[in-house]
């Protein structure tokens, strides 16, 4: 029985994974006499992930530092649980003050005039309370209670490779909403940067698919209910 400890990048952490079950060496061996080119990896991954034997990758973790998120998106990226992990700025520990509280805008309502009036009347009321309860003697973690779901916050996440491709299947789409495609573009800025390979699958699931399963599609894809109607008339004509 032997052990050995993988210190190693993203790319050897997926082709060692996968290439064990593929060889009859053993993992020690590939390593230790490990001679293949980064290219020749990338193509022997990307052959794996082709037949859909994506539990190669969950065996490489990508940690990423989040800052200036709303909590409304946090709520939606916390949704994701199988294969991440989150640290989150806590609102019980930390206080808020004018030099660290801020809050996100959405696009849709910095553009209307009245609107982001109204938004950041509203907005000042509720920080404006928070400092009152926190001067009352109320605890932070009681006088949140009253800050909105705009104000930002920091997390730290640590995912695995098949766990992110998932998320940007989802959060890439159209119909996410636009604080976390924002955040999913730039962290694929960021992953790629490491990792060239990994562009064509960090997408919206639509172009991993070739057809949208969205009740109100965008129009980038064929619906589902198109590619199934012309499957069923492909096989009638070829009976």
């Amino acid at each position: 029985m032997k052990v050995k400890v993988l210190y190693s990048t993203p790319i050897n952490v997926a082709y060692f994974s996968a290439k064990t079950c593929y060889s009859k060496e053993s993992p020690i061996s590939l390593v230790e006499n490990d001679t293949k080119s980064y290219e020749y990896k990338v193509n022997f991954l990307k052959k794996i992930l082709s037949t859909g034997h994506h539990s190669t990758v969950e065996g490489v973790n990508f940690t990423l530092l989040i800052e200036g998120v709303s909590r409304s998106l946090m709520a939606q990226l916390t949704r994701h649980r199988i294969g991440v992990q989150f640290s989150i700025q806590s609102q019980r520990y930390v206080e808020y003050t004018d030099k660290n509280y801020k809050v996100y805008i959405p696009p849709a309502i910095s553009k209307n005039q009245e609107a982001i009036q109204e938004y950041s009347r509203i907005q000042e009321e509720c920080f404006s309370s928070y400092k009152k309860l926190l001067a009352l003697g109320i605890a932070a973690e009681d006088a949140r209670y009253v800050l909105p779901n705009a104000t930002y916050t920091n997390i730290t996440m640590t995912i695995n490779l098949r766990a992110l491709i998932h998320l940007m299947e989802l959060r890439l789409c159209s119909r996410a909403s636009l604080e976390i495609r924002q955040l999913m573009r730039i962290i694929k800025a960021e992953i790629v940067k490491i990792e060239p390979w990994l562009a064509e699958y960090l997408v919206p699931s639509c172009e991993t698919h070739g057809f949208c399963a969205e009740h109100q599609c965008c129009g980038r894809k064929p619906k589902l209910e198109e590619v199934l109607e012309g499957y069923y008339k492909y096989k009638d004509l070829n009976k």
